[in-house]
């Protein structure tokens, strides 16, 4: 709901129209409300009785008067409406507010949130109806029918609330995540013997709609809308490609990807895209996917994709970020075979040379050869950037207890 204000709001705006929306009291977040309020000129709360109805300005764009604020007073009858005076037409007022506000829904929770909660009650109390579950795997998992019936035939109740207790914002998780979900589902009921062979699933998803509120919130909605057009496909896509990479989560998504990121306490993680097509019947996706390694150490918002041939012959590999030319990675190695990097017993390091290491010599690194032009000769641009060298005689020294690390040379 706030997504649709921070969009439309703006385009009507351009349009000099007046257009005039009812939100339903209770059945909306704080938070929708917040992105209401923050986009709209005029927002009003409603109340009424048997006879009257009561109008509170709650923001007012580009105006103001000494009662612009104050609750009105509007006979249903037709006639002036008058701001409330005195304390007992007031207290008249505010009773009615407490009354209304009595039978509001849990505004800390989105509708979402609030659809889940009361089918886990419905469920609790003995009953899941088929528009529940329907509702469920249209909204979460697929829009596929022919999917639908399988998803139904294999999937329990506590297979969804498991699912959304797993997931990050509200929308579908995707065509891989949702065939993953339902193999798995498959082999456990078809072939209960091989149950104790499969691994204990530990994924979090990350619903579509925290893709589009990506977007809204860092105001790349019209570039995408844009890009779509045919004449703006390809002029476009560079604009939006650096907007979207230059771009933030919003606070309450990141606190749900920092709760994820605590959940795992620094083991590492790998995020694989999912797109709500792929994997769906008539669909090829073929070299459509990235996946990311994430070693978890600082913080996620950089993760560098690389291919496991690139690294399968080292013992190990150390990161040291370098601000000379003005930016400041993150450090988090990546790669889309996670098992084969564990099971290569390739160790990870990180070095910051920003204070967060008791020391770096710094000047042992400057005196090698950086041999990433000759590796990458037209990224010309990242020359100051990245620093490829080939160190001999460096040796790792590594305490998993304490997350020590020490990187150093031998000298005889």
């Amino acid at each position: 709901m706030g997504n649709f204000f921070r969009v439309t709001c703006p385009f009507l705006f351009r349009l000099d129209t007046v257009a005039y929306f009812p939100l339903l009291r209770g059945r909306h977040s704080y938070s929708a409300v917040a992105k209401i309020r923050d986009t709209t000129q005029l927002l009003l709360d409603v109340y009424s009785d048997s006879d009257k109805i009561y109008i509170h300005p709650l923001k007012v764009w580009n105006r103001y008067s000494p009662e612009m604020f104050t609750p009105h007073l509007c006979p249903r009858d037709g006639g002036e409406c008058e701001p409330l005076r005195g304390g007992i037409p007031m207290s008249r007022y505010y009773q009615l507010v407490e009354e209304a506000n009595a039978e509001s829904q849990d505004q800390n929770l989105d509708s979402y949130d609030r659809f889940f909660a009361l089918a886990r009650l419905e469920y609790k109390n003995g009953n899941f109806s088929d528009a529940t579950e329907e509702q469920i795997i249209e909204s979460t998992m697929t829009k596929d029918e022919r999917l639908h019936e399988r998803i139904k035939r294999y999937f329990k109740p506590r297979d969804y609330f498991h699912l959304r207790d797993r997931m990050v914002g509200s929308g579908a998780i995707g065509g891989k995540a949702c065939g993953m979900l339902l193999a798995r589902r498959i082999v456990k009921t078809e072939l209960p013997e091989y149950d104790k062979y499969m691994e204990p699933h530990d994924s979090f998803y990350i619903g579509s709609d925290v893709f589009y509120t990506y977007i809204v919130f860092n105001e790349c909605w019209e570039t995408r809308i844009k890009q779509r057009t045919e004449e703006g496909y390809f002029p476009e896509a560079e604009n939006l490609k650096n907007a979207l990479l230059s771009g933030e989560f919003p606070p309450d998504i990141r606190e749900k990807f920092r709760s994820v990121l605590e959940y795992f306490s620094g083991s590492p993680i790998i995020v694989r895209s999912s797109s709500f097509l792929e994997d769906g019947f008539g669909n090829a996706f073929a070299g459509k996917y990235e996946s990311v390694f994430c070693v978890s150490q600082g913080t996620p918002e950089l993760g560098v994709p690389v291919a496991f041939a690139d690294i399968s012959g080292f013992c190990g590999i150390c990161e040291v970020s370098d601000n000379r030319a003005g930016y400041m990675p993150e450090l988090s190695y990546g790669s889309h075979m996670f098992q084969d990097l564990v099971e290569a017993d390739i160790f990870y390091c990180a070095i910051w040379n920003d204070g967060r290491t008791e020391k770096y010599c710094e000047g042992f690194f400057d005196g090698l050869k950086n041999i990433f032009p000759e590796i990458c000769p037209d990224m010309e641009s990242l020359f100051p950037i990245i620093r490829v060298t080939e160190p001999t005689g460096l040796c790792y020294w590594n305490d998993v207890k304490s997350g020590r690390t020490l990187c150093g040379e031998i000298k005889k």
